[in-house]
C-alpha cells in the first residue's frame, strides 16, 4: 500500500488531486519520476 496512485493513504483525504507524488500511476505503470529515481 502506498506505492501507486490507486491505493494510498493520500487518497483518503479530499484534496481533489488525482496525480499523487508516487512512482506508479493507478494502472501500476511507472511515472516519469520512476526513471529519474532508478537512474540516480
Amino acid at each position: 500500500m502506498g506505492y501507486c496512485d490507486d491505493n494510498t493513504w493520500l487518497s483518503e483525504f479530499s484534496s481533489g488531486r488525482k496525480d499523487f507524488p508516487l512512482l506508479f500511476d493507478i494502472n501500476h505503470n511507472p511515472k516519469p519520476a520512476y526513471d529519474a529515481v532508478v537512474g540516480f
